[in-house]
């Protein structure tokens, strides 16, 4: 938990976990999201946008790609209903 909540010096922060599972890559979360989160090195498949959901809501939020960058938008309403969690999880469908 220290490389999520406060990293020792020369050690990076975790700002988000990824797995994948067949055409699907998952971000998991460790903190709340703020009103944007930046994903490193996302690429779209072939003939692909990446779509993404919020789970378990369901709920799509909008995102564009800034040259290797995801940046995912996460409106006002959606983060004053965002209940507590230990980890949010956000399905890029259509990335790798």
């Amino acid at each position: 938990t220290k490389l999520v909540d406060t990293p020792p010096r020369g050690y990076a922060r975790v700002d988000a976990f990824l797995t994948a599972k067949d055409d699907v890559v998952y971000a998991i979360l460790p903190r709340r999201p703020g009103k944007e989160v930046v994903i490193a090195d996302v690429a779209a498949r072939q003939g692909f946008n990446i779509n993404v959901t919020l789970l378990p809501t369901g709920q799509s939020l909008p995102a564009r790609r800034d040259g290797s960058r995801l940046r995912i938008q996460v409106p006002d309403p959606v983060l004053a209903t965002l209940p507590f969690r230990q980890a949010y999880v956000l399905k890029l469908s259509g990335a790798h």
